[in-house]
């Protein structure tokens, strides 16, 4: 077994740690099959933050009568941290490793860590951020990010084979390089992991701005998040470019109405298209009003309107017509003026 360490040149700080730096470490192994009940894992490889820099420590199984050294020796490293960060490690890395480990009946307890699965974290995020694969190299590319391995994990399975049967160094940097590349992209996906920080609401509105048909709303956060980036849903998009944050929304200028829930207690009065309470309606002819239908009991207003996705979002809510499903929040001075209604807003346009 050989363990290696060496420092990491990657500017992210560790600013997106959800705790602590003496406390968080990132992970990534490397197996000789998908079935740990058949294969063994032959490279682990974890990041951690020390003396304010990413360090990278290696155990790489030279002889496979060493494994249970190597996962004893890694789990014990590990042991003195509580969050574990890695991508699909839930699915794959962490049974694997487990079963491996009950193998040889060695101590583990992977259920006393907090885990951070950079993959479940974003992959609902897929169809905004436009990629049509959420694997991490996929990932990396739609950051810019270059690697420096070529290889896919299957396919150093056979060059792990040929490196254990002829030593040759070439196919050792090789095996390692692969482990680094991965183990180094789970730092450089934290920008990507802080965007989706951002879409659940950890940000603040600093200012709304209405020019024609779109409103504008200005963003903070102190989280780390990328240099460049566009979500587009259409109506509305986010939008992170030299450090400022925009969200975008069309908004409609036109007549909107409001339908009352209960119409039965309601009057539609076809002159006027509009209903009124039957407390008022009891004053109005009988010839010009008649009971109101849910697809008729409303109150029409010309206003300035943004689009919901939540239609429970606010009490008032307004629609086209009855039949069609999109849903409005009327630009009111009350809005305008309340940045926390404005947060709130903007978290349920890109809630999942």
């Amino acid at each position: 077994m050989h363990i290696l360490e060496e420092p990491l040149s990657i500017p992210i700080p560790p600013s997106l740690l959800p705790d602590a730096t003496s406390r968080v470490i990132f992970f990534d192994i490397e197996t000789t099959g998908f079935s740990a009940h058949a294969a063994i894992p032959y490279l682990i490889g974890c990041a951690y933050w020390a003396e304010d820099t990413w360090k990278l420590r290696q155990w790489f199984l030279d002889d496979i009568q060493d494994e249970a050294s190597m996962l004893s020796s890694f789990f014990d490293f590990i042991s003195s941290y509580t969050w574990l960060i890695h991508f699909n490690g839930s699915s794959f890395d962490i049974p694997f490793l487990k079963k491996r480990m009950e193998h040889y009946q060695l101590k583990q307890n992977f259920s006393s860590f907090q885990i951070l699965d950079l993959y479940r974290e974003i992959k609902p995020y897929k169809k905004a951020l436009g990629i049509s694969n959420i694997r991490q190299r996929d990932l990396e590319e739609f950051l810019h990010i270059h690697r420096t391995d070529c290889f896919s994990g299957g396919d150093l399975i056979e060059v792990y084979f040929e490196y254990m049967a002829i030593h040759k160094e070439e196919l050792y940097q090789s095996l390692l390089l692969h482990n680094a590349d991965d183990v180094r992209g789970l730092i450089h996906l934290l920008p990507l992991y802080g965007l989706t920080q951002l879409l659940k609401g950890n940000f603040k509105v600093e200012k709304a701005e209405q020019r024609e048909n779109i409103m504008t709303f200005f963003l903070k956060t102190e989280i780390t998040l990328p240099d460049t980036i566009t979500l587009n849903y259409g109506k509305y998009c986010l939008t992170i470019k030299n450090g400022q944050i925009m969200v975008q929304i069309s908004v409609s200028h036109e007549v909107m109405k409001y339908f009352y829930n209960n119409y039965k207690d309601y009057y539609y009065l076809p002159k006027e298209d509009q209903a009124i309470h039957k407390s008022v309606a009891i004053y109005v002819d009988k010839a010009y009003r008649k009971a109101a239908k849910p697809s008729n009991c409303y109150t029409k207003r010309e206003s300035f309107y943004l689009p919901i996705k939540d239609k429970n979002f606010a009490k008032d809510v307004f629609q086209r017509a009855y039949a069609e499903k999109e849903y409005f929040l009327e630009i009111t001075e009350i809005f305008l003026q309340n940045k926390e209604m404005q947060r709130e807003y903007i978290i349920q346009l890109f809630s999942i």
